[in-house]
């Protein structure tokens, strides 16, 4: 993933390990919901390494395992989210409508 995108892409066509589109222009929100979904990737990852480190620590650190488990259920929940919320994961239909104009699309 670039840090800096520099276009989107519109998507008509998975096939295996490939796909088929068209690109449009640059998409805030693509783009957001992309970098979001790394920063979820990342907080799945640290937050039950936080929850073995508050649990092996010579003082057990209560804290830190808490926060460690609500760092997961956050990132998790998130993640499900960004692909389940109408308008995030998937465009709307008014945005669709558009796009298919945009590309001579029926």
């Amino acid at each position: 993933m670039p840090l800096i995108p520099t276009k989107s892409w519109v998507v008509t066509q998975k096939n295996g390990n490939g796909w088929r589109g068209f690109p449009i222009g640059l998409s805030a929100k693509s783009v957001f919901v992309a970098w979001a979904r790394c920063a979820l990737i990342l907080g799945a990852v640290i937050g039950p390494i936080l929850v073995i480190v508050g649990i092996t620590e010579r003082n057990s650190d209560m804290g830190t395992v808490v926060g460690g488990i609500a760092l997961a259920v956050v990132s998790i929940g998130g993640m499900i989210g960004s692909y389940r919320l109408p308008g995030v994961g998937r465009a709307s239909r008014n945005r669709v409508l558009s796009l298919g104009q945009q590309l001579g699309l029926s």
